[in-house]
């Protein structure tokens, strides 16, 4: 598929042996805000699995991984949002051998921008969290890169961060 694949391939697996490492490291001290980018590796209209790398506001880096569980995304709840449901998970491995494990307690993702065709989404992900140091709050956008197949819209690749153009910080707050 070309290099969006080829990063994304990497992102999972960096991620993947980072968290196996730290999972049963208790969390102590985290940065109280982690600028947060990645990629989504696994995807199906109730859940998306994400993964990558993120920057401490202490700075400290980190690798995370999250599983969204959420309504059906259909044009029905795009504009008003898609409710998160609670469950999923959150997992934050630090570069300070500290680790934070959560799930999601609710919130929503809204379709902000669709080009044309089959051209690239943008959502807006807000999710709330329960975590082991507390409450949280998970604020990316993911940017779904599609094209035409036979006819239909296809999703190639995806991506979380941060979104300055329309005001999403890409973080995971404490």
């Amino acid at each position: 598929m070309g290099k969006p694949s080829i990063r994304i391939g990497v992102i999972v697996a960096v991620a993947a042996a980072a968290l196996a490492l730290l999972a049963n490291v208790a969390g102590a001290t985290v940065s109280p805000v982690y600028t947060v980018s990645g990629a989504e590796y696994s995807a199906s209209s109730t859940e998306g699995k994400f993964a990558g790398y993120a920057l401490g506001s202490a700075g400290d880096t980190a690798v995370w991984n999250a599983d969204v569980k959420h309504q059906a995304l259909s044009a029905s709840c795009y504009a008003s949002g898609c409710a998160i449901i609670a469950g999923g998970s959150i997992v934050l491995a630090t570069s300070g051998s500290d680790s934070v494990a959560g799930s999601f307690t609710g919130g929503s993702i809204t379709l902000l921008h669709q080009a044309a065709g089959c051209g690239k989404q943008i959502f807006h992900i807000v999710g709330q969290l329960t975590t082991t140091v507390g409450a949280a709050t998970f604020e990316v956008a993911l940017v779904h890169y599609r094209t035409s197949i036979f006819g239909s819209c296809v999703t190639y690749s995806a991506t979380v961060g941060p979104d300055a153009a329309d005001g999403i910080p890409g973080t995971l707050s404490f």
